[in-house]
């Protein structure tokens, strides 16, 4: 009878829209290449999920960003060697991270035979099945994941408006007069407005297409720039003092998360575009999960562009108030994405591992019961492989890839790239483990999706005594955490994007202070953030990821002019003191776990996100090779004088740096509304809206966006560096939605009898470590 209930509960809950975060889950869980995927023969019908094609274009996107640019300053933290090793090593720890996170997401749902775990619940099932000690806390862990993913992409959003208006800025002294970056940051608020306004996630493709193209010209012309006057190569740096790894760290955790005319208006503009995608999480978050539940059906979409608003001009006002590029880069890479793709990763696996015991294998773990959630989810407009491909390009590619210079100069070429690559293998693992465990949430819990929250709720209560007790409070904080990562991002694309057209407006026109670009890029972003669905944001992240790669092109033309003997920086390590800065950035630049999650769950063949030669791997291969090479030439042409974000090392008074610059930043202003779409979905779908009973949904909805991007713009005003922004975001979001949670789910879905954490509990100890 009670199995009947579940059932009957579940159906009635897939009658209704699922949210962003949990539909964006669900293709990660069928790509992973679980037995439970392989089985499925789920058949999502509607517009709004994605190909794989547009999956992996939005992993590359939602990759690229601004923290590319400062990879150079990256390598000058930490020496040449060292950056490349360090680079190296935490892109591989982040990646790993990820397939964790997404592979325990995936176990959760067929155990519980729920078809589609977000983040958030996939966090509270693994915490509430995991030790007993801890299940009390998968309530609080649900809820910070939530906020978590809201900060950060709420700080890409300003490190975007920064860029972009830093961008303008650059153009705006060449051509018409020196202004301050603020106005060019408060101009920055209605076209932001108008790409954020668009609420689905397939929609934003066309916008990360365009942003990824713009960022791949724009990132060739700045090689071009770096390949003149090279330095020699025995006088760079193979290790910087240690004291410069937190920034080189703070970089990199960017840089791997997302990027930043010719070549200065490319970037920009790219940067525009990607504001959007970054938002689209918090918004998601914010008004799906807490504000939709809440308001009447005739209101939720009013309150939504609301939101979507509020948002746009929080982020400008905070990158007005914060315009530092640098510092903000490394706050969002290190607070947020650290936590959001390593340590919860690594917190949900360890509830995963610890609730199936010892001698079961953790990809055997989704095959237990008849029940397969991938059955029972339903996606209305499911997103195709090529829109979750653009997507994916444009939530990874930001303002993260301009700061990857910055990020070398704190860790070294060597490190660098080790680090790098060792975050990138780290967080994706944990993106991994988090979807198996929310898939395996839903299975044991038999409902059609967990959230992420709903996981960490659901895991700890299965877990050891001690999680079982805070299982209610792990959801708010998977919530929390989630909304936290995506709001600080969308500050940092707003700051971003500010930065960057200040940058062209003070040479066009004249100096202004940075604070009004971001007030006017959260008012541009109004409407673009008036955007609920997901799918209809795919345009825009197709022109943000063709603004993006064709900046970036362009760029790396200055990028390889006048190299200096690459001798003169560091080839090793960095300062050792700038590795937290490193690993902050490196967080913030690769993965963006809401985005991805949000991806995969209105992906139309969800089965295809991970795997091994899945969208996410392969648009996150695609990703960490470019910002390693994006990095050392960044960091060799500049050294020790690498910006916050190469964009603003290259020429202010050449055509090409101008569109280079204006490209990047406005492909990260049309991905604000991606990033903001996750806060708004969870505010929505789990707090105000949670029934799908709310009147006037929609209208509270957008009015929660406009309040969103209202927020996120006197944030980018009140806190427009970037450089400690993007740290904090970085380390503390990512790492527990990428490596805790997902660590501490697995923990307690392992915990019961029937399951195993393997051989001398080898899944145990490797999510402790997590």
């Amino acid at each position: 009878m009670e199995r009947r209930k579940r059932s009957l509960a579940s159906q009635r809950r897939l009658n209704q829209e699922l949210p962003f975060h949990q539909r964006l889950l669900g293709g990660v869980q069928k790509s992973f290449g679980s037995p439970l995927a392989h089985q499925t023969r789920l058949h999502l019908a509607g517009d709004n999920t994605m190909s794989d094609l547009e999956t992996f274009i939005n992993v590359l996107k939602c990759g690229f960003g601004t923290g590319c640019l400062a990879m150079p300053k990256a390598f000058l933290y930490s020496g040449w060697l060292m950056g490349l090793i360090s680079t190296v090593v935490l892109s591989s720890f982040v990646l790993y991270a990820m397939h964790i996170l997404l592979g325990h997401i995936n176990f959760l749902g067929a155990r519980f035979e729920i078809p589609l775990l977000s983040y958030r619940k996939s966090v509270e099932l693994a915490v509430s099945n995991g030790p007993p000690k801890f299940q009390f806390l998968s309530k609080p862990f649900g809820y910070l994941v939530d906020v978590l993913l809201c900060g950060y992409h709420f700080g890409v959003d300003c490190v975007y408006v920064v860029f972009v208006a830093k961008s303008l800025k650059h153009l705006g002294d060449i051509y018409l007069w020196p202004l301050d970056e603020r106005l060019y940051m408060a101009l920055l608020v209605l076209p932001l407005i108008l790409t954020f306004i668009i609420r689905d996630l397939k929609s934003l493709v066309p916008f990360a297409l365009i942003a990824n193209i713009l960022i791949f010209v724009g990132s060739f012309i700045i090689l071009g720039y770096l390949f003149r006057d090279l330095s020699r190569f025995d006088e760079l740096k193979a290790f910087q003092p240690l004291r410069n790894f937190p920034l080189f760290f703070g970089t990199v955790l960017f840089a791997i998360e997302s990027v930043g005319v010719l070549v200065t208006a490319m970037f920009a503009l790219a940067i525009f575009f990607s504001y959007a995608l970054q938002g689209y999480v918090t918004v998601d978050i914010i008004f799906r999960s807490y504000l939709e539940p809440e308001l009447e059906d005739g209101a939720s979409k009013a309150v939504e562009f609301l939101v979507r608003i509020a948002l746009v001009i929080a982020s400008v006002l905070m990158a007005i108030q914060y315009p530092d590029f640098g510092l903000l880069l490394s706050f969002v890479g290190s607070f947020c994405l650290a936590q959001l793709g390593l340590i919860l990763p690594g917190i949900v696996d360890i509830c995963v591992q610890y609730d199936l015991g010892y001698e079961t294998s953790f990809f055997n773990m989704a095959d237990k019961g008849g029940y397969n959630p991938y059955e029972n989810r339903n996606v209305a407009k499911p997103i195709s492989d090529f829109g979750a491909f653009i997507l994916l390009l444009k939530c990874v590619v930001g303002t993260g890839i301009l700061a990857l210079p910055l990020a070398f100069y704190y860790a070294g070429i060597v490190n660098g790239v080790v680090l790098l690559s060792l975050v990138c293998f780290m967080l994706i693992h944990g993106i991994q483990l988090l979807v198996y465990s929310m898939v395996e949430c839903s299975r044991r819990m038999e409902v059609g999706y967990a959230t992420f929250p709903e996981a960490m709720v659901y895991s700890f209560g299965q877990g050891p005594k001690c999680f079982r007790y805070c299982a209610r409070a792990g959801g708010c904080i998977v919530d929390i955490v989630l909304c936290c990562s995506h709001y600080g991002v969308c500050v940092v694309y707003m700051v971003f994007v500010a930065v960057n057209y200040k940058q062209l407006f003070d040479y066009y026109v004249g100096v202004l202070d940075l604070r009004a670009f971001v007030a006017v890029i959260g008012l541009l972003l109004m409407a673009p953030f008036m955007i609920r669905q997901l799918k209809y944001l795919i345009p825009f992240n197709v022109v943000a990821n063709i603004l993006i790669y064709v900046g970036f092109l362009m760029m790396m033309y200055y990028l390889f002019v006048d190299l200096p003997p690459i001798s003169e920086r560091a080839i090793f390590f960095g300062a050792v003191e700038k590795l937290p800065l490193f690993f902050g950035i490196a967080l913030f630049s690769i993965t963006s776990v809401g985005v991805m999650l949000a991806i995969e769950a209105q992906m139309a063949k969800p089965q295809h996100y991970i795997g091994w030669f899945g969208v996410l791997n392969s648009a996150i291969l695609l990703v960490l090779v470019s910002y390693i090479f994006f990095g050392i030439m960044g960091y060799w042409r500049y050294g020790d004088q690498t910006a916050g974000s190469v964009s603003l090392n290259i020429p202010t008074n050449e055509v090409v740096a101008q569109v280079s610059k204006a490209f990047i930043a406005t492909s990260i202003f049309l991905t604000y509304p991606l990033s903001g779409y996750v806060v708004i979905n969870i505010i929505m779908t789990h707090y105000w809206n949670k029934k799908g009973e709310l009147k006037h949904a929609v209208l509270k909805e957008l009015i929660l966006r406009v309040i969103f991007v209202l927020v996120t713009t006197a944030n980018g005003i009140v806190v427009p560096n970037l450089g400690p922004l993007l740290s904090l975001v970085g380390a503390f979001t990512i790492s527990l939605l990428n490596l805790v949670f997902p660590a501490l789910i697995e923990i307690c879905l392992y915990y019961p009898p029937d399951y195993s954490y393997g051989k001398l509990k080898w899944k145990l100890v490797k999510d402790i470590l997590s």
